[in-house]
């Protein structure tokens, strides 16, 4: 999938502009005041992002002015149990500033909007920081509405392992398995 215009092109990501890829996360991170993923993450990266279990796609944005990238957007799908339809979620978009104001931005959350609609998504899903005016502006602007009414709640890894300490589960023990009645099995499961 490629998107063009007289100004710059959209492209998927591939392996290979991983290392651009990163340099791009790595100013997100700055100007979200974040620290930017370390050499272990970034190994994470490329098997999550191109190894055969697939959890996000990634798309940038080249201009004519540079080889490099200058944009680029992370999506990933989850799912609405009450619409029974997928969902996508725009995980990171950024534009680097001095290519702002060019339509880069909304042409990437476009391109996620399609994608979106070629996968019967019900939804497109994304984050602003609450300091963030740009972002909020560009979201509104292409028809997004800031939710009102739901929080936003996380389980950072510390609060995830000091949940599951008391039941035996993390690093190096057993795995987690909630206790099932024995008369439940997967052939009665639904009769």
């Amino acid at each position: 999938m490629v998107e063009r215009n007289s100004d710059f092109q959209l492209r998927r990501a591939q392996i290979s502009d991983a290392p651009q890829l990163f340099d791009l996360l790595e100013e997100l991170a700055r100007f979200e005041k974040l620290t930017p993923p370390d050499e272990a993450a970034k190994n994470r990266l490329l098997e999550d992002g191109w190894g055969p279990r697939k959890r996000f796609d990634a798309f940038l944005a080249f201009v004519r002015e540079t080889e490099k990238p200058v944009a680029f957007c992370v999506i990933l799908e989850s799912y609405s149990t009450f619409m029974a339809r997928p969902r996508l979620l725009i995980e990171d978009l950024y534009v680097r500033p001095e290519f702002r104001r060019r339509g880069i931005g909304k042409a990437l959350v476009t391109l996620c909007l399609e994608e979106a609609h070629r996968r019967g998504c019900e939804r497109v899903e994304c984050f602003g920081l609450d300091w963030n005016a740009n972002a909020h502006d560009v979201y509104e602007h292409l028809g997004a509405t800031q939710l009102t009414e739901w929080f936003l709640y996380r389980f950072d890894k510390r609060a995830i392992e000091h949940h599951l300490k008391p039941l035996g589960v993390g690093p190096k023990r057993r795995s987690y398995r909630p206790k099932i009645r024995p008369d439940f099995d997967e052939e009665t499961r639904f009769r």
